[in-house]
């Protein structure tokens, strides 16, 4: 995998990075959603019913896990549309908050096997919170797995919320890893973390020992690619998933929801999102409840700066987020941030293809974007495969560099899904 410096690849993490993370626990209502990433859900509560803190309210139809509420009330809609991080209207519960802070949470005494850690992590509904959302306890059951590897690089721009974690909750980090390496029966974890990023570093040298490592990686994008973050530490290349070289991943959030379910019996309830962009007044980190809309704490923490009256939302980051046409945007379990910009009067000016090739020159698989978008308009799927286009990682690159314009990202990520879909 080649990883290629930007020179003028500007971060704007400043924003958000030294700034002491607050929180926002008090909506007035909440939104769970029917569909989470891939996962489908069932509802556990009718309308009207009386809900708590922790209480199971939506349970997935494959994975078995569970979306809990964060919040005691009422359930008011059962067909109320929000969007969430997948950039899709979808129909979700609604919950209206007494502020009673009523709650079914009780702590437990275990013996921390490794079948109750997993157990525990599936009960809690805890899923990748890097933006992936796939099931974590799922990613445990491989009993071949000998090495975790924590992926703190956080290579989007704007984005700090796994910055702020290993800053602000440095000990849970370092415990729920150890509670990893418990699951994953296994002694071995590299906290993989860039060059740049000093501060973290020299906290995280502190907890170094014989069995949790620091793996420093270059500053450049997209180091924190899962696949480049396996290969080099383990200096052994896999097909589709990382378990086939004996080996996992997970970001700090995860980490961190994970410490929370072993050692409170806190479901995933809660997430620490990075609201920033230009347009807002206070971009900060802001701990959140699942459910939470974004215009909440856009309103009553983050503020915009009036100047701007046309914006931008995008959920997630810039390189591989979604735009969102309106701010009724609610915090899912994998949305890490919530960028804010002004709107760019010039966004439709889009050309054809001039064939620079600047697309192929800077892809990190060494795939042919422009040609993968024109078999995909064709759907030949022969093509497709010949052209590898199931190894695009939706990195962003190929938009960012056109000077067309064109959103080859889209065009290769639907590939992708096309692939698979038919070779099911």
């Amino acid at each position: 995998m080649k990883i290629t410096k930007i020179t003028e690849f500007k971060d704007n993490k400043y924003l958000t990075s030294n700034q002491k993370s607050i929180v926002f626990y008090e909506p007035k209502q909440i939104y769970l959603p029917f569909v989470d990433n891939d996962e489908q859900y069932n509802s556990l509560v009718k309308l009207n019913d009386y809900v708590k803190i922790g209480q199971k309210v939506l349970i997935s139809e494959n994975s078995k896990i569970y979306l809990h509420s964060s919040i005691s009330g009422y359930v008011t809609d059962l067909n109320k549309k929000m969007w969430t991080s997948s950039g899709k209207l979808i129909s979700c519960i609604e919950i209206e908050n007494d502020y009673k802070n009523e709650s079914v949470i009780e702590t437990e005494i275990n013996p921390l096997t490794r079948q109750y850690i997993i157990n525990k992590i599936q009960e809690c509904g805890i899923v990748g919170m890097g933006g992936a959302g796939f099931p974590t306890y799922k990613k445990y059951l491989n009993n071949n797995l000998d090495i975790l590897i924590v992926n703190c690089c956080e290579c989007e721009p704007f984005i700090t919320c796994d910055y702020r974690i290993i800053i602000e909750k440095t000990k849970k980090l370092i415990d729920g890893i150890k509670y990893v390496l418990k699951a994953i029966n296994s002694s071995k974890a590299y906290i993989a973390i860039k060059e740049d990023k000093n501060e973290l570093i020299n906290i995280l040298y502190e907890y170094e020992d014989e069995n949790i490592k620091i793996f420093i990686v270059k500053d450049k994008y997209p180091v924190g690619y899962e696949r480049y973050l396996v290969e080099k530490i383990t200096r052994k290349k896999y097909g589709k998933l990382p378990s086939e070289v004996n080996c996992v991943v997970n970001n700090p959030s995860t980490i961190l929801a994970i410490h929370d379910a072993i050692k409170s019996n806190i479901p995933l309830i809660h997430r620490l999102v990075t609201f920033t962009g230009y347009c807002l007044k206070n971009p900060i980190n802001v701990h959140c409840k699942i459910g939470t809309p974004v215009n909440e704490v856009i309103n009553n923490i983050c503020g915009i700066k009036h100047k701007y009256l046309k914006k931008h939302l995008i959920a997630g980051g810039v390189m591989t987020g979604k735009s969102i046409p309106s701010d009724d945007l609610i915090v899912t379990k994998s949305l890490n941030s919530v960028i804010v910009n002004p709107f760019l009067k010039n966004m439709k000016n889009i050309k054809v293809c001039i064939g620079c090739g600047k697309c192929s020159e800077i892809c990190p698989m060494k795939l042919t974007p422009t040609e993968i978008q024109k078999e995909y308009s064709n759907k030949n799927v022969d093509s497709l495969l010949a052209l590898k286009a199931i190894l695009c990682i939706q990195c962003g690159l190929c938009s960012y560099v056109c000077p067309s314009r064109i959103e080859l990202t889209y065009f290769t990520g639907k590939a992708r899904e096309f692939i698979r879909k038919v070779k099911k």
